[in-house]
């Protein structure tokens, strides 16, 4: 059994290396998780476009209901998401696209996210045949599982994001 002085050298040392973590701030002086939560996440601030040459291919205008999903970039794959992927936030945002090209205004903020890349799939239901079933139908403008949908998140701050429509869903 080791000596007392040496038994409370190591009680000290131990409580020296535990002390890395700070209990919560509930001074009211705007500290704690609040203020812990603002310096590691931020928000996309997305306004909309699509590319003149699919706006021009496309049976209707390029308008309806934008239907988006936020993903981390570990959960996409050029082809896709994958099979464990859980979307971050889901979001519907009613859309009239310029059809030579030119982005919306921000039309939808995010939620606060963790600070990173993040992709933002989905597709734009232009002929409304959304009935059931939240999917592209052959035509729908989408976006594309590549560079062209992957945003940062910047801490403390609101990313602009511009979603554009690259291709047709064939």
């Amino acid at each position: 059994m080791p000596s007392r002085p040496l038994l409370s050298l190591l009680v000290l040392l131990l409580a020296a290396c535990a002390g890395g973590e700070s209990p919560a701030d509930d001074s009211g002086d705007g500290g704690g998780a609040d203020a812990a939560d603002a310096a590691t996440t931020g928000t996309l601030s997305m306004s909309f476009s699509i590319v003149p040459d699919v706006a021009a291919i496309m049976d209707e205008a390029p308008a309806g209901t934008f239907y988006g999903a936020l993903y981390i970039e570990a959960h996409v794959t050029p082809t896709g998401v994958t099979d464990d992927a859980v979307a971050l936030e889901t979001f519907e945002v009613d859309l009239d696209l310029d059809p030579q090209g030119s982005p919306t205004a921000a039309l939808f903020e995010s939620q606060p996210l963790d600070a990173g890349l993040i992709y933002v799939l989905g597709f734009l239901d232009s002929d409304d045949s959304i009935v059931d079933d939240v999917n592209p139908d052959r035509g729908d403008p989408v976006t594309v599982p590549g560079f062209d949908d992957r945003y940062e998140v910047v801490a403390g701050a609101s990313s602009a994001a511009e979603i554009r429509f690259d291709l047709l869903l064939p």
